[in-house]
């Protein structure tokens, strides 16, 4: 849950705690000729906005990706078996030239990235688990019969590892 305090001076949206005494700076949003929304790292969160405004500061954050990007479709389906509710599957570009993106899913705290410019030989890396990767191949024949939300791990000397959120699990009919 987020505080949002509006500077129409510089038409700029900051994003910090609900608390009034917590200054730190979630997300940024500069309405220019389109909003472009920030997320700040942690390392960056006690710095005063203005600060994070300057265009040394900006372009060191990721920005949110709204637009359709042909490659985050299939991502985005891999990850939809998790987190059910697609508004819930946060894009952020890395980079100015947005040739890494990061997937969010905020609720389960896992992210991913995916490099656009390695063509067809890309890996879909977690940000959590070290060494892994997205498998190619996320079903599992032979085990977990009817159980549909999970993610299938690999790591590049063939270890498998499979993420299953916590909670409540129902037989699908």
């Amino acid at each position: 849950m987020y505080s949002h305090w509006y500077c129409r001076k510089n038409s700029t949206v900051v994003f910090r705690g609900v608390s009034f005494e917590k200054h730190d700076v979630s997300f940024i949003v500069i309405k220019q000729n389109s909003d472009l929304c920030y997320r700040v790292q942690e390392n960056d969160a006690k710095c005063h906005w203005m600060e994070l405004c300057k265009e040394d500061k900006i372009k060191n954050l990721n920005r949110l990706v709204i637009e359709k990007i042909p490659n985050s479709c299939k991502v985005a389906n891999i990850l939809k078996k998790f987190e059910s509710d697609r508004e819930l599957i946060h894009v952020y570009s890395a980079d100015a030239e947005e040739s890494t993106l990061i997937f969010e899913l905020p609720r389960f705290d896992l992210s991913f990235s995916l490099m656009l410019n390695q063509g067809n030989d890309y890996a879909i890396k977690s940000n959590n688990y070290r060494g892994f990767h997205l498998s190619r191949q996320q079903l599992l024949d032979d085990t977990l019969r009817g159980f549909k939300q999970y993610l299938r791990l690999e790591s590049e000397i063939g270890a498998q590892m499979i993420l299953i959120p916590s909670g409540t699990v129902g037989k699908v009919e």
